[in-house]
Protein backbone atom coordinates (compact mmCIF):
# COMPACT_ATOMS: atom_id res chain seq x y z
CA UNK A 1 0.00 0.00 0.00
CA UNK A 2 1.36 3.46 -1.02
CA UNK A 3 -0.13 6.38 0.53
CA UNK A 4 1.17 9.74 -0.61
CA UNK A 5 0.57 13.24 0.67
CA UNK A 6 -2.41 14.43 2.47
CA UNK A 7 -4.72 10.91 2.01
CA UNK A 8 -7.45 10.42 4.54
CA UNK A 9 -8.59 6.84 5.45
CA UNK A 10 -11.66 6.38 7.83
CA UNK A 11 -10.66 4.05 10.54
CA UNK A 12 -10.69 -0.04 10.89
CA UNK A 13 -10.25 -0.84 6.44
CA UNK A 14 -8.70 -2.90 4.87
CA UNK A 15 -7.02 -2.06 2.09
CA UNK A 16 -5.71 -4.64 -0.26
CA UNK A 17 -2.35 -5.28 -1.25
CA UNK A 18 -0.38 -2.83 -3.91
CA UNK A 19 -3.08 -0.51 -3.85
CA UNK A 20 -1.74 3.22 -4.33
CA UNK A 21 -3.91 6.37 -3.26
CA UNK A 22 -2.83 9.88 -4.75
CA UNK A 23 -2.11 13.14 -3.20
CA UNK A 24 -5.56 14.06 -1.28
CA UNK A 25 -7.60 11.07 -1.75
CA UNK A 26 -10.02 10.11 0.73
CA UNK A 27 -10.47 6.48 1.80
CA UNK A 28 -14.12 5.91 3.30
CA UNK A 29 -14.18 2.39 2.87
CA UNK A 30 -12.39 -0.80 2.25
CA UNK A 31 -9.99 -0.91 -1.13
CA UNK A 32 -9.56 -4.25 -2.84
CA UNK A 33 -6.23 -5.58 -4.28
CA UNK A 34 -4.39 -3.72 -7.07
CA UNK A 35 -6.40 -0.29 -6.92
CA UNK A 36 -5.12 2.92 -7.58
CA UNK A 37 -7.42 6.03 -7.11
CA UNK A 38 -7.98 10.04 -6.65
CA UNK A 39 -10.53 12.14 -5.72
CA UNK A 40 -12.99 11.66 -6.88
CA UNK A 41 -12.53 8.24 -6.41
CA UNK A 42 -11.33 6.75 -9.86
CA UNK A 43 -9.44 4.35 -11.07
CA UNK A 44 -5.55 5.65 -12.59
CA UNK A 45 -6.00 4.68 -16.11
CA UNK A 46 -8.96 6.73 -16.40
CA UNK A 47 -7.30 9.51 -14.71
CA UNK A 48 -4.84 9.41 -16.97
CA UNK A 49 -6.69 9.60 -19.96
CA UNK A 50 -8.64 12.65 -18.36
CA UNK A 51 -5.60 14.52 -17.11
CA UNK A 52 -4.35 14.18 -21.18
CA UNK A 53 -7.63 15.90 -22.60
CA UNK A 54 -8.21 18.17 -20.12
CA UNK A 55 -5.36 20.08 -21.46
CA UNK A 56 -6.87 20.14 -24.50
CA UNK A 57 -10.57 21.45 -23.29
CA UNK A 58 -10.57 25.01 -24.75
CA UNK A 59 -9.83 23.40 -28.17
CA UNK A 60 -12.36 20.82 -27.86
CA UNK A 61 -14.55 23.49 -26.94
CA UNK A 62 -14.40 25.72 -29.51
CA UNK A 63 -14.75 22.81 -32.04
CA UNK A 64 -17.62 22.02 -30.51
CA UNK A 65 -19.14 25.33 -30.45
CA UNK A 66 -18.47 26.51 -34.35
CA UNK A 67 -20.47 22.07 -35.21
CA UNK A 68 -23.50 23.64 -33.11
CA UNK A 69 -23.54 26.53 -35.07
CA UNK A 70 -23.15 24.80 -38.07
CA UNK A 71 -26.37 21.94 -37.21
CA UNK A 72 -28.23 25.12 -35.84
CA UNK A 73 -27.82 26.26 -39.65
CA UNK A 74 -28.05 23.37 -41.51
CA UNK A 75 -24.83 23.41 -42.69
CA UNK A 76 -23.14 21.00 -40.42
CA UNK A 77 -20.98 18.36 -42.62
Amino acid sequence: MILTGQVGVAGHLTIGDNVIATAQSGIPSDVEPEKSFRLPRMDNASWLKCAAIYMRLPEMHATLRKLAKQVEKGTAP
